[in-house]
């Protein structure tokens, strides 16, 4: 059986970038200072590099946020109950997130993240209650075990 490196598995800049800028939800994990770990399911857009939510100003989440933007944010696909394995692919992005209200583009986000999650005006995804927040990329790990050559996975082999 041959093995197949990680890396043999990641997806390309290209691929990274497209299945981000396709893909509308995600998990959110924060840590407060004493480094307890939280995570929340959210849509969001990638829009110029960036990782874009709209949540809660008030809350567990944003309370992280604000004693450590250090956070790491995963996408995946491919994980219905019926899907097989070899079906999966995902990124874990890692950077920083910052409260993002007043940056210049935001209301390209704005625009980009009402047509994500199907609304028909800006004023159906604006919440008084919520702020918008940025995810900056400082890394990522990605996987697509479609890229999985035949005869190299164990799973098969065993079944």
């Amino acid at each position: 059986m041959t093995y197949v490196k990680r890396s043999a598995l990641a997806l390309t800049a290209e691929e990274l970038e497209a299945f981000l800028r396709e893909s509308r939800w995600g998990r959110l994990a924060t840590a407060n200072l004493e480094a307890e770990p939280h995570i929340t399911p959210l849509g969001y857009v990638f829009h110029r590099g960036a990782i874009w939510f709209h949540a809660l100003r008030k809350g567990r989440r944003a309370r992280d946020l604000a004693e450590n933007p250090k956070v790491a944010f995963l996408v995946d696909d491919g994980i219905a109950p019926d899907d097989d394995y070899t079906k999966r692919r995902g990124a874990i992005v890692y950077g920083s997130c910052v409260v993002a209200d007043d940056d210049p583009a935001l209301d390209d986000v704005r625009v980009a993240f009402m047509h994500a999650m199907g609304a028909t005006s800006v004023d159906e995804i604006q919440r008084r209650t919520h702020s918008w927040y940025r995810i900056e990329i400082a890394r990522t790990s990605s996987w697509d075990f479609r890229k999985t050559p035949a005869g190299a996975d164990r799973k098969a082999a065993a079944g």
